[in-house]
């Protein structure tokens, strides 16, 4: 929580300062945990970590911190912990694979050569084995995206996808927060891995709708039955916009600035 508040997200970065940073080191005793460590935390404890999110939303609602005066949804994308290189799609596999098939000719024709010595069709043989292990690994993850009915596969952080960021493209998640206005408070959020924001509304809306009926509930309210959210234009979906309406929820959408 404390690395929360100051922006330190990162595990790598968190395990950093619990040595060199006095107030973390007293805060934890001198505990120096791996970022192995403090990332299979956060892991392993999903549903308790959303959980005293909820208790602390159940906290201000009781203390009547929450304005009602709506919700302002947003998406933000956070970078996983997966490089560019460990992303794939179908087109970057086919590119790859074609320029191991011209590497592969090359050093088949080297090897083919009468005027090579022994040092040159050594190394030629090294590096043709090379790219025969990478086109067998680019082959294995064709044959995984068809058994999975997948556009792109991601090695390392398996959830994250390729997506465009404001400095270009990046392997990321899109967070969706729903902000009450009055307030600033975060008063629920959902993490996603759709590079876009369409349709994104109404189960965001509807899971902050069933928050506050629950807690008016548990201190005998009469629950508030319609919630208006403000969101930019790149929530524009005519079929979530319908069902939000359903739902008891106006999606007020404007342009973006």
């Amino acid at each position: 929580m404390y690395s929360y508040y100051y922006r330190l997200r990162s595990s790598r970065q968190i395990a950093r300062e619990c040595k060199v940073n006095l107030e973390i080191m007293w805060l934890i005793g001198k505990l120096r945990p791996d970022f192995r460590t403090i990332a299979n935390f956060r892991k392993d404890n999903k549903t308790a970590i959303r959980k005293v999110f909820k208790g602390f939303n159940r906290f201000c609602y009781k203390m009547d911190l929450f304005s009602h005066d709506g919700i302002s949804i947003d998406g933000s994308k956070f970078k996983a912990v997966n490089a560019k290189d460990n992303n794939f799609t179908q087109s970057k596999l086919d590119d790859r694979l074609e320029r191991i098939d011209g590497h592969i000719k090359e050093y088949l024709s080297e090897l083919d050569a009468a005027d090579l010595d022994d040092r040159q069709a050594e190394e030629s043989g090294r590096k043709l084995s090379g790219y025969r292990e990478r086109k067998e690994k680019y082959e294995n993850i064709q044959k995984r995206m068809t058994d999975e009915n997948v556009c792109q596969i991601s090695l390392t952080d398996s959830e994250s996808k390729l997506m465009k960021m404001n400095e270009g493209f990046g392997v990321c998640y899109n967070t969706q927060t729903a902000v009450d206005t009055g307030s600033h408070l975060i008063a629920d959020f959902e993490v996603t891995d759709r590079a876009t924001d369409h349709g994104q509304i109404t189960k965001l809306a509807k899971k902050v709708k069933e928050d506050f009926r629950e807690f008016q509930e548990a201190e005998e309210k009469n629950p508030h039955e319609i919630i208006e959210t403000i969101a930019d234009k790149g929530y524009q979906d005519t079929k979530d916009m319908a069902e939000a309406l359903c739902e008891g929820i106006i999606p007020n959408v404007t342009p973006r600035e």
